[in-house]
């Protein structure tokens, strides 16, 4: 059998996975009915973030080690878009040659070496079209885990919540603070707020900081989303370094498969347009009056109207899940 690498940014064979939802295994447990699948054992840093260029010369470190590691695997595969440029470099050097095929998240930089890899993956079509020049891109629609979202949905849950958040990359909870504290609504926020005072009548934090939110398993939260009646996605807005950083996709992802609509910042750069599919309310990012205003709307609505933008939602996750990410991926991997 064909032997396949497999990186990403942290422990990712199965039983490192233990209690997470299948989609954070990006397709590598669908991989092994094609490839011995290989994962790889990531470095840590050797110096510190903090010093000048500390960040540049451990991804080098990370870089060279795996390729040191794995000279002559034939197939390479990884879901961090940011370990692979040794690969792609010995690919166009013609030093050796692999299959090399990686997903990019995010599109503020150059790719280097596009031409070393057989097939660049997006999870966005907006970060996709910001490299529409190169001509061995896809776009290939990652999903959640539908089959552990199951356990939650077969059980009758009191909907104790209007709104729920959870997730702390690139989040702005004192925009989304702000606006809960003016609307007549119980919201959840499963965070690190960064010390925000927020209503405590209205609003309920989870965890207050980083020790008590690593604490939390999946469980925790799907449960929390089970008892909660919209899941919000509180994107912060984008400057010129970032305009093409994916947030809240993770969070998308959970509601998709707990049937559960969403309101989301403009700025999530996802691509999808919710409120066409019925599945949401979109608000422009930074502006707590907006977020107010969708927040004030989705409570207005009739039980039946909730009801069909769940409904919406459940038809949505029919052929936008893990298992239909995975099939797309092992076509493109060949």
């Amino acid at each position: 059998m064909k032997r396949l690498l497999y990186i990403n940014n942290y422990n990712c064979s199965s039983e490192h996975k233990e209690g997470y939802p299948d989609n954070h295994l990006w397709g590598a447990d669908y991989l092994t009915g094609k490839f011995e699948v290989v994962c790889a054992k990531v470095p840590g840093d050797i110096v510190s973030n903090r010093i000048p260029y500390g960040h540049v010369l451990n991804s080098l470190y990370r870089q060279m080690a795996l390729f040191v590691r794995h000279p002559f695997i034939g197939y390479v595969y990884s879901a961090c878009g940011d370990l692979t440029d040794m690969f792609a470099l010995a690919n166009v050097l013609h030093i050796g040659h692999r299959k090399l095929y990686k997903i990019t998240h995010h599109g503020n930089g150059a790719i280097r070496y596009p031409n070393g890899y057989d097939r660049i993956m997006f999870i966005s079509q907006v970060v996709r079209d910001r490299y529409s020049y190169l001509g061995n891109t896809r776009y290939i629609e990652w999903g959640g885990d539908s089959a552990f979202a199951k356990r939650f949905l077969n059980v009758e849950h009191p909907m104790e919540f209007d709104f729920i958040s959870a997730g702390k990359t690139g989040r702005d909870y004192k925009c989304m603070i702000t606006a809960a504290g003016r609307v007549e609504a119980k919201t959840l926020i499963v965070s690190d707020i960064n010390n925000v005072d927020y209503p405590k009548d209205k609003i309920t934090v989870l965890c207050g900081n980083r020790e008590a939110c690593n604490s939390l398993d999946y469980d925790a939260v799907f449960s929390c989303y089970a008892k909660s009646r919209f899941i919000v996605i509180p994107c912060s807005q984008k400057d010129e370094r970032n305009v093409y950083t994916i947030n809240g996709l993770t969070s998308f992802v959970d509601a998709v498969v707990m049937h559960k609509p969403v309101l989301v910042s403009s700025s999530s750069n996802m691509g999808i347009d919710f409120e066409k599919l019925g599945i949401g309310l979109v608000y422009e990012a930074g502006n707590s009056d907006d977020m107010q205003r969708k927040m004030e709307s989705l409570l207005n609505l009739g039980q039946e109207e909730y009801e069909r933008m769940c409904h919406n939602m459940a038809v949505y996750s029919e052929t936008h899940n893990y298992v239909e990410f995975c099939k797309q991926l092992v076509n493109v991997i060949d």
